[in-house]
Order: C-alpha cells, then sequence, then structure tokens
C-alpha cells in the first residue's frame, strides 16, 4: 500500500525534525555541494523538510550567494500544503516552487536531484537509481539503514532501504561512474506530549495494535524530552542511520 500522510502524522514528523535537529545536520552535510543559484529538483519530497533548513542555513553558510531554486514534487496535497506553511513561516517560499505530480510522470531536468528516503523509481527499479536522468550536475540519495520502526513492539523490515546504497554503489560503478557513499547516525525520534499521544502514534506505526500492547510499549520505552521537555515532555528515542550516495555527473 502506497504511503500517505495524515494530518497527526505530518504534525509528528515537524516536531521530531525541529526539536531533535536531524534535518538541520543533513542540510549542513549537503550544504557545500550545493552551488548558488541552481535548480535543485526533490522527487517525492512530502514536507520537503532537508530543502527548507537548506535554504534557511543559506545566507550563514554561503554569505553574499544567491539561495538554489528549488522543485517540489509530490502527490500529496495535505503533505505539499504543510510545506508551503512552512515556507512561508521561514520566509523561504519565494525560492520553492511546488508541484503536486506523480514522481513518475515529471520530466523536467534539474542541476541538482535530491531523492531522501525515497524507494522508489520508474519502470519499478526499486533497487536501481531512480531518476538519475534527470540530474545535470549532481545526483544525492539518502537511505535509511534502520532495519524497522523502533517505535512499535514488532519491527518491520525497510526492505527497499536496507543494504540498497552499496548495491546502488555498485551499480554506479559497473556504468563506469564514482559514487561516494557516507555513513552517519542522527538522533530521529519522537517528542510527544502525553501518554494518549504516544498511544495514538504508536498505533500508526503499527496499524491493529491493541490498546494495550500501545500502552504497554510507551510505558516501557517512553523517556524525558531532552530538547523541548516545556512543550512535549516525553520522547520516543531512535537513532537512525543514514546513508548519503553522492554522485557527481
Amino acid at each position: 500500500m502506497a504511503f500517505c500522510w495524515s494530518q497527526a502524522s505530518l504534525e509528528w514528523y515537524r516536531r521530531a525534525s525541529q526539536q531533535t535537529g536531524f534535518h538541520v545536520s543533513l542540510a549542513r552535510l549537503i550544504s557545500p555541494l550545493i552551488k548558488a543559484g541552481e535548480q535543485v529538483l526533490d522527487l517525492g519530497c512530502g514536507l520537503a523538510l532537508l530543502e527548507l533548513e537548506l535554504l534557511r542555513q543559506w545566507p550563514d553558510l554561503h554569505p553574499g550567494s544567491s539561495p538554489p531554486q528549488i522543485i517540489a514534487v509530490d502527490r500529496d496535497q495535505a503533505a505539499l500544503a504543510g510545506l508551503q506553511a512552512l515556507a512561508e513561516e521561514y520566509g523561504v517560499a519565494r525560492q520553492i516552487s511546488v508541484h503536486c505530480q506523480e514522481a513518475e510522470t515529471w520530466s523536467q531536468a534539474a542541476d541538482t536531484v535530491i531523492l531522501s528516503f525515497f524507494g522508489g523509481g520508474r519502470d519499478g527499479q526499486a533497487d536501481k537509481l531512480p531518476y538519475i536522468e534527470s540530474a545535470r550536475r549532481l545526483y544525492l540519495r539518502l537511505y535509511n539503514l534502520s532495519q524497522g520502526s523502533h517505535f512499535s513492539p514488532r519491527p518491520t523490515q525497510t526492505r527497499h532501504q536496507h543494504r540498497q546504497a552499496d548495491r546502488c554503489r555498485d551499480d554506479l560503478a559497473r556504468q563506469g561512474l564514482h559514487g561516494r557513499l557516507q555513513y552517519l547516525e542522527l538522533e530521529f525520534g519522537q517528542p510527544l506530549a502525553d501518554l494518549p499521544e504516544a498511544c495514538r502514534f504508536i498505533a500508526w506505526q503499527q496499524p491493529g495494535l491493541s490498546r494495550q500492547d500501545c500502552e504497554s510499549f510507551a510505558r516501557q520505552n517512553l523517556r524525558p524530552n531532552p530538547f523541548d521537555r516545556q512543550h512535549d515532555p516525553l520522547y520516543l528515542p531512535h537513532l537512525k542511520q543514514v546513508a548519503i550516495l553522492e554522485v557527481q555527473l
């Protein structure tokens, strides 16, 4: 079943990103690779939090240079509405164009293409290098190497991401292209207001889980929030394993 955002999941994701600084750290890592004023295409962008942070930090990281122009493409209207609201809040809306469209139908090339934890591709190329032909200069792909969700009692495997980064780098080598892989671990747990919200979050992570199992898992794993205890006293920790594949074209 295709992934769909909800208002609740969008809010959880936004709070997790803002409090843990997950996308702030990622943006600082990729910022040196992005050129001033170039077009950056994010296919399957969701909230495009990586690009929003890239734009927000650009004046400090690249003083006096023009920020990139972001093309954000996603089929989910709720996610795009959330993206536009955050872009206005961050003061970067003029640098982002938003398109409600299936990634598979997008045909416009860009200087840099970014796929953030996105597993699909044209013609079902789940284990290949989707959309690399859309990049004129740079292709960046971010992989989630964590094996399944850590926010539910019975983690489900993320088969389409785990160990896929190495296979993609090997595919590039056979094509005569050099792909550089960088591995890192970043905290990306979930801030939560109270136990009932924690149970709703866990049930969203694993549909069909009983209320009793959700509450038992929450009580065993919730910790005091190390980031913003005033607004969200509780926290489900998760150290996310990430790989970044960089391909200069």
